[in-house]
């Protein structure tokens, strides 16, 4: 059997839980404040494609605290944690148009776990309410139970081939981490260009139909 000639491990530091707080931070921070300032400490650790989707997941779940009335993260409790990740997983279960997908629902959650994490080693809260929730066995669980659904219908669509060639582009843009208003600008311009196309004779009638 071989050798390794250096320890991988030797150069790794592990850190320790971060102690509790002695005091709280007397400030009375906002949604905005603690998202602003949280991504400003992310700004060191994560690309900036990384970075718009952990703003766009936090900013989903802030969302949801403002529609149930919790007015700030100082209110947030285990069980608002609990409701939230159910809420989650049936909005994905009834197939809402908005729903999110297991994978994103785990990344969206992990987004919340990380912030709160963050909100008590700040000294902004005095307790962390994520921290003894089972998050890997809820990510675990939910893999598991994704599999035993039933498929949700195609919905029917007549579709053309540019209309199918645009979807194809703009699924790609928006994996690279595009702002919407850069994926509002790229469907505008592709909808001009194909009608440029159409209008000079470019597109053959049984593949026009843009919409």
């Amino acid at each position: 059997t071989g050798k390794l000639k250096k320890n991988p491990a030797r150069p790794v530091d592990v850190l320790l839980e971060p102690e509790p707080p002695k005091e709280q931070l007397s400030h009375f921070y906002t949604f905005e404040e603690i998202l602003r300032r949280y991504l400003h400490d992310q700004q060191r650790w994560l690309s900036y494609n990384h970075m718009h989707n952990v703003e766009k997941h936090l900013k989903g779940f802030l969302k949801y605290l403002r529609a149930n009335e919790v007015k700030s993260i100082y209110s947030v409790s285990e069980s608002s944690l609990l409701k939230y990740r159910d809420y989650l997983w049936e909005e994905f279960t009834q197939h809402r148009a908005d729903s999110l997908v297991v994978k994103s629902q785990i990344e969206r959650l992990r987004c919340v776990v990380r912030l709160f994490r963050y909100c008590f080693k700040e000294a902004i809260l005095k307790q962390d309410p994520s921290k003894n929730l089972g998050w890997r066995q809820h990510y675990k669980d939910i893999r598991e139970k994704a599999k035993s659904l039933p498929k949700q219908p195609e919905p029917v669509q007549n579709l053309t081939y540019l209309d199918n060639l645009k979807l194809k582009f703009i699924k790609y843009e928006l994996t690279k981490g595009k702002s919407p208003y850069t994926m509002e600008h790229y469907r505008k311009s592709v909808d001009v260009f194909f009608g440029f196309l159409k209008e000079k004779g470019k597109i053959s009638k049984n593949r026009a139909g843009l919409r």
